[in-house]
């Protein structure tokens, strides 16, 4: 069995600050926002990036490695 991917539909991206992370992709890389969802941001016309806000710093095991992905359609 073969799956046909036809693009990346999103990337999960854990940023440790938002607010700065947000200046970087809107004020640098000129990424305009997702319309519906907040923390996403338009990468082209079938790609999105979603920004994952990083709750626990000092955590052994920080959870937000389970976070972290790229999807695909």
């Amino acid at each position: 069995m073969s799956i046909m991917i036809e693009t990346i539909h999103h990337v999960g991206l854990v940023v440790s600050d938002l607010a700065a992370a947000e200046r970087f992709y809107t004020g640098v890389l000129g990424l305009r926002r997702h319309h519906a969802r907040p923390f996403w941001f338009v990468l082209n016309a079938t790609s999105t990036l979603h920004l994952i806000p990083r709750r626990d710093a000092a955590a052994a095991d920080p959870p937000h490695h389970a976070y972290r992905h790229l999807a695909l359609q």
